[in-house]
């Protein structure tokens, strides 16, 4: 889990070849969640670390340089990030 995320995709965008993917396997809401849930998540068992939705994810890394971002979902109901 990245706790500086800005930081961490421009730095998987770094490295990354041109014209290459970037496979992003991370925790998501699909769904908005209580405020309640959020805090017992965010706060108790993954202190420090913010969840994000899928839309979040994505404007994450295009805003780090990558291109034609999209979504594919597992077959276990996950949501993966490929591009």
């Amino acid at each position: 889990m990245f706790v500086d995320r800005t930081r961490s995709a421009r730095e998987v965008m770094r490295i990354s070849r041109p014209g290459g993917r970037v496979l992003e396997h991370e925790f998501i809401y699909r769904t908005p969640s209580p405020p309640e849930i959020r805090r017992t998540i965010e706060g108790e068992v993954c202190g420090g670390v913010r969840f994000d939705t899928a839309q979040e994810w994505t404007e994450l890394y295009e805003a780090a340089g990558l291109r034609d971002a999209r979504l594919a979902r597992s077959t276990q109901g996950s949501t993966n990030r490929a591009s």
